[in-house]
C-alpha cells in the first residue's frame, strides 16, 4: 500500500518507510578558497533540485576535501520537496550522482566497505591517487594527529598495541596521551584487561571524534580479534547544513521549532541531520543503563552544542579557540571522565609531568621473560654438567635445555602458532600469520633438533661426525 510521506512525523516513522543514502563527495581542492567553493557548489546542486538532504561540514583529507551528504530514498527514488515543504519521491539516484559530479566537480563515492566510484572523472581520480604516491595514509580519511584514551591502565597492553606503528605516548594512571598514527586505541579497546567504561577522543585538527564504551559494553564478551561497537560515537566540531533548513530558534528557545511547527520536508531534513551527524535527544537512549537519566541528558545536550559557527561549510585550522571546547569538557565530565585532558588534546594546556612512557613491546615478550626466569637455574646446572662431560654425555648436553624441556617448548610454540593462525587474536591482520610462521619454524626446529641429538647420543661417539667431540 502506498504511503503518504507527508503524514509521517516522528523519526521512527520516517525511517520505517524510508531508506537513507550516504554519499561521500571527494574533491581535489587543497586551498581554503577551493574547499569553500566546492562545498558551496554541493549545496547549490542539491538546493536547485530541491533534494531533502543533510550535508555535513566538509573537512580536509589527503586527497583534498571530503563532504558527506545524506539523502532519503523511497521506492528507488530520491525524496524532493516543493515550495510548501511537501515531500515526493521523484528523482533517479543515478541522475543525482551525475549532477553532483558534473556541476559540483565531485567524485561521488561510497566508502562503507571498499571505495566505489559512482560518478565523476575516473581518470582524474586515478591520477590524483597516483600523485599521492605510496603514502601510508588513507587518501579518503582524515589524518589523526593525537588521541586521548581513558579506561586502560595496563602499560604492557599499550606497549603491545603500539608495537610496529608510529605512535608514541604516555600513560597517566588510566589515561593514555597518544600522538602519531591512529589505531592503537582501537586495539586496546578490543583486548582491554580493564572492564571499566572507556572513552576515546581523536583529534583530526579542526574537529574531533568521540567514542564512548559503557561498562556493560566493555564487560560483554567479543570474539577474538573483534572490535567492540561504541555505545555512542559522534563527531565534535562538525555540523550539518539542512535542506530545507529549519526556522531559526526563537529568542530564549534552546532547541528551535518543535516538530509540530515544521513542514514535512523540514522534519525529514532534521531527522537526516540527527542520523550520525550531530547529537540528538534520541541519543540519550544509547546511554540508558550506563548512567542516570539526568547525566545522560546533560551529556547529549553538551555534545549537541559541539558544532562550528552557523554557516561554516568547511572546517580548518586547530581547535584551540573553538567555542565548543567548554561543551566538550562538560560532556566528558558528565560521561564520567576527567575533563582536564580536553585542554591537553586541544593544545591549550601542557601534558602533566610524571606519565609513564609507553614502550613498544612484543606480544610474546612477557611469556619469554617468564620462561627465561623459570629455567635460569636449570640452564646453569646444565652448563656445569656440559663442562664436566665428555663423549656421548657431552653430546646429550650440547644444548642448554634438557630434551624433555625442549620438546615442551617446541610443542607449546606449535600450539601458539595454531592459535594465531586460526583464531587471529591480534587486531592487526598482518601480525597473526607472521607470528604463526615464526612460532612454527622455531617449534619445529626445537623438536627436530632434539630428536636428532638424542639419536646421535644413542649411536655413540664413533658414529657421530658433528659437534665438539668429533674434533677430539
Amino acid at each position: 500500500m502506498a504511503v503518504d510521506l507527508n503524514t509521517l512525523s516522528s523519526p521512527e516513522e520516517l525511517f520505517e518507510h524510508l531508506e537513507w543514502w550516504r554519499l561521500q563527495l571527494l574533491f581535489p581542492a587543497q586551498s581554503p578558497a577551493q574547499r569553500q567553493a566546492a562545498a558551496g557548489a554541493v549545496l547549490q546542486v542539491l538546493g536547485s533540485r530541491k533534494v531533502v538532504a543533510a550535508v555535513q561540514t566538509g573537512y580536509p583529507v589527503p586527497l583534498g576535501l571530503r563532504v558527506t551528504v545524506l539523502v532519503a530514498v523511497h521506492q528507488d527514488r530520491v525524496v524532493l520537496f516543493d515550495d510548501e515543504g511537501s515531500l515526493s519521491a521523484a528523482l533517479d539516484p543515478e541522475s543525482l550522482g551525475q549532477a553532483l559530479a558534473l556541476h559540483a566537480g565531485a567524485w561521488v563515492m561510497e566508502l562503507d566497505e571498499e571505495p566505489s566510484l559512482l560518478a565523476g572523472d575516473e581518470a582524474g581520480l586515478t591520477a590524483a591517487l597516483e600523485a599521492l604516491g605510496e603514502a601510508e595514509a588513507d587518501p579518503f580519511s582524515p589524518v589523526q594527529s593525537a588521541a586521548i584514551h581513558y579506561g586502560e591502565p595496563d602499560a604492557s597492553i599499550w606497549g603491545v598495541a603500539i608495537k610496529g606503528v608510529k605512535t608514541r605516548g604516555h600513560l597517566h594512571r588510566d589515561v593514555a596521551v597518544l600522538s602519531g598514527e591512529p589505531g592503537p586505541e582501537s586495539g586496546v579497546v578490543a583486548g582491554a584487561a580493564s572492564r571499566s567504561a572507556s572513552l576515546t577522543l581523536r583529534s583530526f585538527g579542526a574537529w574531533w571524534g568521540l567514542a564512548y564504551f559503557s561498562k556493560a559494553d566493555m564487560e560483554a564478551k567479543v570474539k577474538l580479534g573483534a572490535q567492540r561497537e561504541p555505545t555512542l560515537a559522534l563527531a565534535l566540531g562538525l555540523g550539518a547544513s539542512l535542506l530545507p533548513d529549519s526556522p531559526a530558534p526563537r529568542e530564549g528557545a534552546a532547541a528551535g521549532a518543535s516538530p509540530a511547527e515544521l513542514t514535512p520536508a523540514q522534519r525529514l531534513a532534521r531527522a537526516l541531520g540527527a542520523a550520525h551527524m550531530v547529537a540528538d535527544p534520541r541519543d540519550v537512549d544509547a546511554l540508558e543503563g550506563a548512567m542516570s537519566q539526568v547525566r545522560a541528558e546533560q551529556s547529549i545536550a553538551s555534545l549537541a552544542r559541539c558544532v562550528p559557527a552557523p554557516g561554516t561549510l568547511v572546517v580548518s585550522g586547530g581547535v584551540q579557540s573553538a567555542a565548543w571546547l567548554p561543551e566538550a569538557a562538560d560532556a566528558v565530565e558528565m560521561l564520567g571522565f576527567d575533563p582536564q585532558w580536553v585542554d591537553v588534546l586541544a593544545g591549550r594546556a601542557p601534558e602533566p609531568a610524571g606519565g609513564e612512557e609507553i614502550v613498544p613491546k612484543g606480544v610474546l615478550a612477557g611469556t619469554a621473560a617468564a620462561i627465561k626466569t623459570e629455567f635460569t637455574a636449570e640452564n646453569a646446572a646444565s652448563l656445569q654438567r656440559q663442562q664436566a662431560a665428555s663423549g656421548a654425555s657431552r653430546l646429550i648436553w650440547a644444548r642448554s635445555w634438557k630434551p624433555a624441556m625442549r620438546y615442551t617448548v617446541g610443542i607449546v610454540e606449535l600450539l601458539l602458532a595454531a592459535l594465531f593462525l586460526f583464531w587471529a587474536p591480534l587486531p592487526w591482520a598482518w601480525a597473526n600469520p607472521l607470528l604463526a610462521a615464526l612460532l612454527t619454524l622455531d617449534g619445529a626446529w626445537q623438536v627436530w633438533d632434539t630428536i636428532r641429538i638424542e639419536e646421535r647420543a644413542k649411536r655413540g661417539p664413533d658414529d657421530t661426525h658433528e659437534g665438539p667431540s668429533s674434533a677430539q
